[in-house]
């Protein structure tokens, strides 16, 4: 009932921020197919700027506990984006009421993979590309962003198929280390058992177990009541980040998770701001690379 409740809190709040005056002319292309899977076509809404110029992409990953939700969720922040010069991809991924972890992350990796293939047509500047998440999306995103292929979680793909990684992350009050949960049952849904049961299972689903010096830039934002998901989740994060050389910020804010989602403009105005440095500054992007290349080689 929870969460049905916060299904419907969500979409009411997604609907009245629509309503608020574009700052940009935007676009809309709504249930387009980036995936086909047995149990039918995964699809994503596309928020992109009225140009036909290419622009950095973002995809957005909604929360909803791995069981509910909905691209939906993610709609403000997909106007926000496309009023400030992102295509913004918005995402279904397959739910744990049929699929468990990681089906979520491979939905994610293959519209990455998707975003990639056709960044002509979505007009996407394909080695610009961010993610952006909240509670169970903030997950995933976090997950994306740490994982390559060398980890074993990039589910069906070719040698010719574009990298999965993403350029920058944004991820809102996301779990990071399952191990440190009681327990939940939202992550018995998803992993199938407890940490005491599957500690390897709970490894291969905490972001935290991925974090290297190669790593993108990552901005979280969490509120310091929220008592879904402690905020010392995202504190670990950034300092794990942080101690490799990773550009992480934190930003903490006040109130819960759901009003944290739902309510606070000023998390999502820094978000994007983070994302404007790194996937829109020219002297960013090759800096890091050359500052990745560095570690990696002191690091071997």
């Amino acid at each position: 009932m929870r969460l049905k409740a916060l299904s419907i809190i969500v979409v009411a709040a997604v609907a009245g921020c629509s309503a608020r005056q574009p700052r940009a002319a935007f676009e809309v292309e709504r249930d387009v197919t980036y995936a086909r899977r047995d149990d039918g076509d995964l699809r994503a809404d596309i928020y992109r700027p009225v140009d036909d110029r290419p622009h950095p992409g973002v995809l957005l990953v909604h929360p909803g506990s791995w069981r509910h939700g909905s691209k939906r969720f993610m709609k403000s922040i997909g106007e926000r984006l496309a009023e400030h010069g992102y295509v913004a991809v918005a995402i279904n991924y397959r739910l744990t009421q049929g699929h468990r972890f990681p089906a979520q992350l491979y939905d994610c990796k293959e519209a990455v993979r998707w975003m990639r293939r056709n960044s002509d047509k979505l007009r996407i500047e394909p080695d610009r590309i961010g993610g952006f998440g909240y509670s169970a999306g903030g997950h995933l995103v976090a997950l994306l962003a740490t994982t390559d292929a060398d980890d074993g979680l990039e589910g069906i793909a070719s040698a010719s198929d574009p990298p999965t990684r993403i350029e920058a992350a944004v991820a809102g009050a996301a779990p990071i280390d399952l191990r440190r949960f009681p327990y939940n049952p939202y992550f018995y849904f998803l992993l199938g058992g407890s940490p005491t049961e599957l500690p390897l299972v709970y490894d291969e689903a905490s972001p935290v177990t991925f974090v290297t010096a190669d790593d993108p830039p990552m901005f979280f934002y969490h509120g310091r009541d929220d008592w879904w998901v402690d905020v010392t989740q995202s504190e670990l994060m950034a300092s794990s980040l942080q101690h490799v050389g990773v550009p992480a910020e934190l930003y903490e804010t006040t109130g819960g998770h759901l009003m944290t989602f739902i309510a606070d403009d000023e998390s999502v105005r820094l978000a994007v701001a983070f994302l404007d440095r790194w996937l829109k500054d020219d002297n960013r992007l090759p800096a890091l690379a050359k500052q990745r290349t560095g570690m990696i080689e002191e690091i071997e």
